[in-house]
């Protein structure tokens, strides 16, 4: 018998009775069954691995199976190209891909440090971005600081030069060479004015200089592949594709 607000199991139904309603059912709860059998502990889930509708982040990283090769693949392909997007339609599964498939698995390169953001994460898609670096940079700060420290960021990453400095700055505490910032759900920028696109797309555009040590992966719903294609700042990114759900 599953519990829908406790996400878990609560018993087992041992007899029903059948016939004109009220329909009855008699069920053995949890504990009853592991003072039974006590070996059932061992076994059973502790959480169940189906996700419903909601997306596997990268906490289920051990329940997220069956796109294990996409899934390395991707993660290869992150750190040798510049600009990589991963494009499919709505529900197809590409946030769960990102960070329950790729995510872990940049993780485990000592030479790379990973950063993930959606573009509402924050006021304006670049603060978005500033506060994904924050959190690398002082990942265990007070939410109140961080807010405080974010418009200074985010001016510092519009201003010429200032995304090579910042991750320059990151890479050299973490003793890493390269910074891989994945995008989850990159059309949200479309919900934004025309400003605030353009420092975000020029931001981005780090990773497409010759020098660069960022590579950006951009989660894309394929219905908005269009707009951003029509938008020449967001088109001068470039970069690889990767195809999800055909």
């Amino acid at each position: 018998v599953w519990h829908s607000e406790l996400d878990a199991a609560v018993g087992m139904v041992v007899n029903r009775v059948t016939g004109a309603p009220p329909k009855i059912g008699y069920m053995l709860p949890v504990s009853a069954l592991l003072a039974a059998w006590p070996e059932l502990e061992r076994v059973i889930e502790q959480e169940s691995p189906f996700r419903a509708l909601r997306l596997f982040t990268e906490h289920d990283a051990a329940l997220y199976f069956g796109r294990e090769q996409q899934s390395t693949e991707l993660a290869r392909r992150a750190a040798d190209t510049r600009v990589l997007c991963v494009v499919g339609p709505s529900g197809v599964g590409k946030s769960s891909l990102l960070r329950a498939g790729v995510l872990p698995r940049l993780r485990q390169r000592p030479d790379l440090v990973t950063a993930l953001l959606r573009p509402s994460d924050a006021g304006t898609p670049l603060r978005a971005l500033a506060s994904a670096l924050d959190r690398l940079a002082d990942p265990h700060g007070a939410a109140a600081q961080r807010a405080d420290r974010l418009p200074a960021l985010a001016d510092r990453l519009g201003a010429p030069g200032g995304v090579a400095d910042v991750v320059g700055a990151l890479l050299a505490n973490e003793q890493a060479e390269l910074l891989v910032l994945i995008v989850d759900q990159f059309e949200e920028i479309v919900g934004y004015d025309e400003a605030a696109r353009a420092e975000f797309a020029t931001a981005l555009r780090t990773a497409s200089q010759p020098a660069s040590r960022v590579r950006v992966v951009l989660g894309l719903q394929d219905a908005f592949l269009g707009s951003c294609l029509r938008s020449p700042l967001i088109n001068e990114l470039g970069g690889g594709r990767a195809s999800v759900g055909e």
